[in-house]
């Protein structure tokens, strides 16, 4: 993978999310790239300000995204991120600010915890944006704001298959981390084959799909070693 040119690092305040901001900040700080940070927020803590104080809903609303910014600028700091780093706090739907932020800053990786504040396995929003946006996504698990030491790379001969190499071959240079390449096959029952050719076929798999990788993988980690299992 070419070093990202935009990261973008959306952020809950969950724990994962901390996480994700920490190794955006280690990553911008290590290639260059500018980094954004995302926080889209309920309108409701500003209006719950103008109804309980007498301020009005405009002052409420400026004071609430003030403080979110407030609160990411002092993440930041903190992971040493670069001065560069610019935080964009706005109301609405998270996905949707997302997407547009996406777009807005050409991104070519959005950084974002594994889990949202519901503590959900695959965060909702982390899950969409896998699934739906245009850019690599790294999902990020809570607590793990540290360089990666093993990194294992899932191959399925499909079109993906040299990109998810090349994105992790570019992690595990920049780590010095040890990579795995990884092909998971349906398993055969052997017993079904009691003779003849189809039984040394399957014998014979493992290996011909790891000469396949040797053919029209491996090229793809730009030198970095990786094992195939």
């Amino acid at each position: 993978m070419p070093h990202p040119t935009s990261i973008l690092a959306a952020t809950d305040f969950s724990d994962a999310s901390n996480a994700a901001i920490a190794q955006a900040t280690r990553l911008a700080n290590a290639t260059g790239a500018p980094l954004h940070v995302l926080h889209t927020a309920s309108s409701s803590a500003a209006d719950e300000l103008a109804a309980f104080y007498p301020v009005t809903e405009e002052y409420a609303y400026t004071e609430f995204l003030d403080a979110v910014r407030d609160r990411i600028a002092a993440q930041l700091d903190a992971a040493g991120a670069p001065e560069t780093a610019r935080v964009h706090v706005n109301t609405g739907n998270p996905f949707r600010a997302i997407v547009a932020a996406i777009e807005e800053f050409r991104t070519d990786l959005l950084v974002i915890g594994s889990t949202g504040v519901s503590g959900r396995r695959l965060g909702t929003i982390g899950g969409r944006c896998v699934r739906n946006t245009a850019c690599n996504v790294l999902l990020v698990p809570e607590g793990f704001d540290r360089a990666f030491g093993h990194i294992t790379a899932c191959v399925d001969f499909s079109e993906l298959s040299p990109a998810v190499l090349r994105n992790a071959a570019a992690f595990a240079a920049s780590d010095d981390a040890s990579l795995v390449a990884l092909y998971a096959h349906e398993r055969v029952d052997h017993s079904v084959f009691t003779r003849g050719p189809s039984r040394e076929l399957i014998e014979a798999l493992p290996g011909v799909i790891a000469a396949r990788f040797d053919k029209e993988l491996r090229q793809h980690t730009g030198g970095v070693p990786v094992s195939f299992t």
